[in-house]
This record gives structure tokens, C-alpha cells and sequence, in this order.
């Protein structure tokens, strides 16, 4: 799904609720807060297995 200027809702999701979480924006959140914290863990996770070329496992958290 993309949004009218073409950004991935994912993307923007994740955007809103960093912003949020920095006091950058008084903007409601698009998703409830451990939906962004997972989203932002599984970007990360992402991250540093491209970055090392190994799998990276990542714990379930009940939040």
C-alpha cells in the first residue's frame, strides 16, 4: 500500500511513530506503540543481516 506521495506505509508508520517517540510531532501514531516498536526491531534485524550476510534471529517480547 502506498500513501498519496508514494511512500511506503510501512515506511511512513515507522516515520510517525520514531518522531513521535523523539517529541518531534504531536501527530496521533498510525499504529499503537508496540506495533512501532516491533516494526522498528524487525527493520533493525534487517539492517544488520544485510550488512553481515548472516541471519539474525530475533526474540519474541511480550510488551
Amino acid at each position: 500500500m502506498e500513501l498519496p506521495l508514494g511512500e511506503p506505509s510501512l515506511t511512513a508508520e515507522l516515520r510517525r511513530f520514531i518522531h513521535a517517540s523523539k517529541g518531534f510531532t504531536d501527530e496521533p501514531l498510525l499504529t499503537p506503540g508496540a506495533v512501532g516498536v516491533a516494526g522498528v526491531r524487525l527493520v533493525e534485524a534487517a539492517l544488520a543481516s544485510a550488512a553481515s550476510g548472516s541471519t539474525v534471529t530475533i526474540d519474541q517480547q511480550d510488551d
